[in-house]
């Protein structure tokens, strides 16, 4: 399972099967492409490739399937049946999706796992990339192999944290502290800044915290984005790999040592803002 992380293997399963010389030994699954390597073989006449997508309504059972669309775009069939969903129902299977853990999730289940798990998935960080270069083409704006592709791709993976902190604290709380400042006249910006932000300034700091833990060791978005340009686009993550792929096993612990003493540091911060808060965050909780 996820091959293109060790990519050698692939050489090395060719090598196999060769010796073996016997169909339908080994599948390797990976959900995204591993960067192009000359010294890497075809596979042909070898390894067959299948691309996976997500469940059809037929697959899933919400459709009887007795309507071809290929057929019906071909002229070979006739529309003769009736869909049992409704269209609220097509809506609920668009939200869920064709994902087999979702098969009995309500929407509000699949939602919360769309924005929890696919939002940090490959597929997603991959069609990051297709938007960023499709922008670069036409505002000529260098984002990938450069420093904003990788301030991007970790917002794009880290902000969910804050977003998991915030969003059940607001709807507990309510919006009255807010339009009783609007009706008293504040601004729309003064409001925010003197009562919303205090509301919620301990759940945003943890969200803050949370998202820094993950962006300092945060892998496969900046890896599909940075190029591993050591001095310009390598980071901590990145430099692990590089050195431990040149059997450089010393240097390779020493900054993932380095990486595990600011995940330190980062637990040391938090636990003294509690302790330095205990009183104003109990009082939080009361209230």
């Amino acid at each position: 399972d996820e091959w293109q992380l060790a990519p050698a293997i692939w050489n090395a399963l060719r090598h196999e099967i060769d010796a073996r010389q016997q169909p339908g030994q080994f599948i390797l699954s990976g959900s995204a492409t591993p960067a192009d390597d000359v010294t890497r073989h075809s596979g042909a006449g070898r390894i067959a490739r299948v691309r996976m997508r997500t469940m059809s309504l037929a697959e899933s059972g919400r459709s009887s399937a007795a309507i071809s669309l290929a057929d019906l775009f071909a002229g070979q069939a006739t529309v003769g049946a009736k869909s049992p969903l409704t269209y609220e129902a097509l809506a609920d299977e668009a939200v869920r999706g064709g994902w087999p853990a979702l098969l009995q999730a309500t929407p509000a289940q699949a939602t919360d796992f769309e924005l929890s798990e696919r939002l940090d998935s490959d597929a997603a960080i991959e069609y990051l990339e297709h938007l960023i270069n499709q922008n670069r083409k036409v505002y000529n704006i260098e984002v990938i192999f450069a420093l904003p592709g990788i301030v991007l791709a970790t917002i794009f993976v880290t902000f969910p944290f804050v977003a998991r902190e915030l969003i059940p604290l607001m709807q507990d709380q309510g919006s009255a502290d807010e339009e009783a400042a609007l009706t008293l006249g504040a601004s729309g910006l003064r409001t925010f800044f003197t009562v919303t932000l205090p509301n919620i300034k301990w759940a945003l700091l943890c969200g803050v915290l949370l998202c820094n833990a993950r962006a300092m060791g945060e892998f496969g978005a900046v890896a599909v984005v940075s190029g591993h340009i050591r001095g310009e686009t390598n980071t901590m993550p990145l430099h692990v790999e590089i050195l431990y792929n040149e059997y450089n096993f010393a240097a390779s612990f020493a900054v993932a040592s380095l990486l595990a003493l600011l995940a330190l540091v980062t637990l040391c911060v938090k636990t003294w803002l509690e302790w330095r808060y205990a009183d104003a965050l109990a009082a939080g909780r009361r209230h």
